[in-house]
């Protein structure tokens, strides 16, 4: 769980980056430095070019995963392995037919590489990430360096500044008991809705080591209504936003049928839907005995403490 755990802190540091803007988004130059030239410190091997640009913040996580991965492999096994390699990053935006971000990552002087003969978890987390927001990339294996070519759909229009804004949890203590060693998760059935492609990896594999059966997982608002009403499950975990979308519906939805959940959120109770702001949450980033914990507290609670709606105050 080591990668999985480096790569949710990547999260953690876009998130940071988010909340310094009041979630208007993220400037790109200072999403590279922070995932590739790690904040401050310079390296002289790396040279960056491209406009300012401000990205909304869901393209804004999304980019930082994938740079976040390019650079963990650039660093172990690429051009930034060596003293000698080199890494430019350009990028720029273009407007025919719609804004959209196209980054070139290009590394040379480094170890001689060859295509793997086989698509490890890395290729797939920086394909389907940049899938769920509609981009694609493309990679090109030369002899002394690897280079990937970016494509990322934006917003047409710059991100705004948002008029209530919820702040990223700064480790609050938990309320959630830890999992007794007498209970299991063997055989739940659970459903995951989250829109940022790692985090759902996470906690799919963490689930399933844990014994439980996945039996969907989505990232749209629209999918998550179906899966909520076609599924037979024992519990669910969601995002506490969508794209941009509040999860009211969904939150109603289960509670109509009485499905435990929890939100997933790295924005504290103010981001939770109205009514539902004392449902039990999982903090962004998150830890497996969190993870399973919350899990134990859905899946063994007494019938009725499930319903998580407030009811509304008589006057």
């Amino acid at each position: 769980m080591s990668s999985f755990s480096g790569r949710v802190q990547s999260l953690a540091r876009a998130h940071d980056l988010l909340t310094e803007t009041k979630l208007q988004g993220a400037e790109i130059k200072d999403l590279v430095h922070e995932q590739v030239v790690f904040g401050g410190t310079e390296d002289k091997r790396i040279s960056l070019s491209g406009p300012s640009l401000m990205l909304d913040a869901q393209a804004a996580v999304h980019l930082a995963l994938v740079l976040h991965e390019l650079a963990t492999n650039a660093r172990k096994y690429g051009a930034l392995s060596t003293p000698s390699g080199r890494l430019s990053i350009n990028w720029e935006l273009q407007s025919n037919g719609g804004r959209k971000l196209i980054l070139d990552w290009k590394e040379s002087g480094g170890p001689t590489v060859t295509a793997p003969k086989e698509r490890g978890f890395g290729s797939t987390l920086i394909e389907k990430t940049l899938q769920s927001h509609g981009g694609e990339v493309t990679v090109t294996w030369a002899a002394d360096g690897v280079s990937s070519h970016i494509s990322m759909p934006l917003p047409n229009s710059a991100p705004r500044l948002l008029p209530h804004v919820a702040t990223r949890a700064q480790s609050a203590p938990t309320l959630l008991q830890q999992p007794s060693k007498s209970s299991t998760l063997a055989g739940s059935r659970i459903i995951v809705i989250e829109d940022e492609p790692l985090v759902a990896m996470d906690l799919e594999a963490s689930l399933k080591a844990a014994g439980c059966e996945i039996v969907g997982s989505v990232g749209t608002l629209e999918q998550g209504k179906t899966l909520i009403a076609d599924a037979e499950c024992d519990a669910a975990l969601i995002d506490a936003n969508l794209a941009g979308y509040p999860v009211d519906e969904l939150a109603a939805a289960l509670t109509q049928k009485n499905i435990p959940f929890a939100f997933v959120t790295g924005y504290g109770r103010v981001a939770l839907p109205q009514g539902f702001r004392d449902a039990l949450m999982l903090n962004k980033p998150f830890g497996q005995e969190q993870l399973l914990a919350v899990m134990e507290v859905l899946l063994y609670r007494a019938p009725g403490v499930a319903q998580l709606r407030q009811k509304p105050k008589q006057h």
